[in-house]
Parts: C-alpha cells; sequence; structure tokens
C-alpha cells in the first residue's frame, strides 16, 4: 500500500471524493477508451433502430471494462493519457474516478 501519494491533477468524470486508503487503484499508461473504429465512407442511417445500434456494440464493451473493474473492487483508474467520454459515463454509473496525470 501507498500511504499518501500527492497528485496535482484534475480528476475525470463527475465521481470525485476522496478514495480510502485501502481502495483498489487502477493504473493505465494507455488511454481509458475504446478503440476507434475508423470510417472512411459514408454510413447510411435508414431508421432511428440503425442510429441507435451504430454504436451499441462499442458501448456494451466499453461497460463491460468498467463494470469489471467496479466488480474487483476498483475505486480510482489513473491514466497517463486521456479519458474517453464513454468511459467517463460508466466511470460515473459505476462510482470510479479517474485521474490523468502526466509525468514531468
Amino acid at each position: 500500500p501507498i500511504p499518501c501519494v500527492p497528485w496535482q491533477s484534475q480528476t475525470s468524470g463527475q465521481y470525485q471524493r476522496r478514495v480510502h486508503g485501502d481502495a483498489k487503484v487502477a493504473i493505465f499508461t494507455c488511454a481509458v477508451a475504446a478503440t476507434q473504429t475508423e470510417t472512411k465512407g459514408t454510413v447510411l442511417m435508414e431508421s432511428a433502430v440503425d442510429l441507435l445500434s451504430y454504436s451499441k456494440s462499442e458501448e456494451d464493451h466499453m461497460e463491460n471494462i468498467i463494470k469489471t473493474y467496479k466488480e474487483m473492487g476498483v475505486e480510482l483508474l489513473i491514466s497517463g493519457e486521456k479519458f474517453s467520454d464513454m468511459a467517463c459515463h460508466f466511470m460515473n454509473k459505476y462510482k470510479i474516478m479517474g485521474v490523468k496525470t502526466t509525468l514531468a
């Protein structure tokens, strides 16, 4: 356990609080985001259902990742890069705080 680690970074998302001393922390050097899909052409949406289901699998995948961390007891995610908006959404849903930090 690390007794105290001060950060001058801003937290990501709406869920911001003190994390207790025995909280589990996940640390990433990469971004906490789903892989970007490459759409080089035009996507034809013929109905509202098409629009809603377009990124549904990506959302489900990100939710499963964040939910898995919550089930493991993680309360704080630290990233050396960005948190995607979708990751922040699910982190807020599962009450996990995120901190983006950079090493100088």
